[in-house]
């Protein structure tokens, strides 16, 4: 993957790159229910949207998560075709419950558990930024399943059963911390999402977007 959009140059950075690198390899071979996807061609939105996601996380969370698909490409799994494979629980559960789940590698009762406590963090950061910046949020994922495409918080549970434990209590400290300090990690993702779009700070981008509709 070589981009001019790649970002700053910093070990985090280069990190980074080399998850984005291995997560778009195993996008490029995820085989939908219609066949390949119009957004399995566009490489600059997908790293925007997951630069964007993890520069929100720790070094030490990145690290484990590398890990993960490292140990995944090892053995012959497709973390990223996981993640849809589980998302379908929630967008068709017939086909999901026929066809998929007997295909993927089970949810312990630690995981589960772990995942409802970050997915509870995170609804509750998303609700916040909705609150606070409508507009822009307009463009983001929508709150609820319908015609319009998958919630976020469908595409987080989906994402999360992928990671390994040490990764998820990785994410749910990181998210912790965060919250003690008066931080929103749903709020840095939309912030370094805006900055790749030219914007300083969300209130120039909510002012822009306002203006817009």
């Amino acid at each position: 993957m070589n981009l001019d959009i790649m970002r700053k140059n910093t070990p985090k950075d280069h990190m980074i790159n080399e998850i984005i690198a291995i997560e778009w390899e195993m996008f490029q071979h995820v085989s939908g229910l219609n066949g390949r996807a119009p957004c399995q061609d566009d490489v600059k939105t997908f790293y925007i949207m997951r630069y964007s996601q993890h520069a929100a996380f720790k070094v030490t969370t990145l690290f484990s998560y590398q890990n993960d698909l490292i140990d995944a490409k090892n053995t012959g799994r497709n973390l990223v075709a996981e993640k849809y494979g589980y998302m379908m629980e929630y967008t068709d559960n017939e086909i999901y419950k026929r066809d998929i789940a007997p295909k993927l590698p089970e949810v312990s009762y630690m995981k589960t558990d772990i995942i409802k406590k970050i997915i509870n963090i995170m609804d509750a950061d998303q609700k916040s930024v909705e609150q606070r910046y409508p507009a822009i949020s307009r463009y983001a994922r929508p709150k609820s399943d319908s015609k319009e495409g998958t919630s976020a918080r469908v595409y987080n549970i989906g994402e999360l059963k992928t990671y390994s434990f040490n990764t998820l209590k990785k994410i749910y400290e990181d998210l912790k911390e965060a919250h003690e300090k008066g931080e929103n990690i749903v709020e840095t993702i939309y912030m370094n999402t805006m900055e790749f779009y030219g914007f300083g700070s969300l209130r120039a981008a909510e002012d822009r977007y306002l203006r817009s509709v």
